[in-house]
């Protein structure tokens, strides 16, 4: 996992636009804003420092990219996307549990997908997600859904301990959260 910059935005919006493009077809909706976002408003958004991007890459290629957006006590996940080809892979759970880490002092996460998108609703439920409320979007309705900070402590720490030898658990139960985070950064080289 590695965090993505300026110097990534072209590859990502390629990336975007092939992962996007068989959720539009399936939606009969080719102005979705995935599908309309141009390289400077990618840019712009890359470059607030609310917004990280995380990737996934082999043999130098992009092979799957989320977007985290600080909002106050709260953070939005966007743009969770993995090509085509390597959809059905655990990519999509490896990319959604990092980005469950970028900011730890997060009260709750929200995000929003589309009400066909099947496998991506079965992936935020099985991971812990609810659904708050739906929207209406071009003939069909986006479902908005959050998970909150005690999920996310409980999941961190579970996830931290299961990583852990098992001569180290006892150790880990007694570390506080910025050891907790430290242990799990998602940018380690490498990955």
């Amino acid at each position: 996992m590695l965090r993505l910059g300026l110097d990534d935005a072209g590859e990502l919006l390629t990336l975007q636009w092939a992962a996007y493009v068989p959720e539009a077809i399936r939606y009969h909706d080719l102005a979705m804003p995935p599908l309309t976002q141009t390289l400077g408003e990618l840019h712009s958004e890359l470059a607030d420092p609310d917004v990280i991007a995380l990737g996934v890459r082999e043999n130098g290629r992009l092979i799957g990219s989320v977007r985290m957006h600080r909002v106050g006590d709260a953070a939005r996940l966007s743009r969770l996307i993995v090509a085509p080809d390597r959809q059905g892979e655990g990519l999509g759970s490896r990319l959604l549990l990092a980005a469950e880490s970028v900011f730890p002092t997060t009260t709750a996460i929200t995000l929003f997908t589309g009400e066909f998108s099947e496998r991506t609703l079965e992936l935020y439920h099985r991971h812990g997600y609810t659904e708050t409320h739906r929207t209406p979007a071009h003939g069909y309705y986006l479902v908005h859904l959050s998970k909150h900070l005690a999920e996310l402590e409980q999941a961190d720490f579970l996830r931290a301990v299961a990583a852990t030898p098992w001569e180290e658990n006892l150790e880990a139960r007694s570390w506080d959260e910025a050891n907790l985070v430290s242990a799990m950064d998602p940018w380690e080289p490498g990955e």
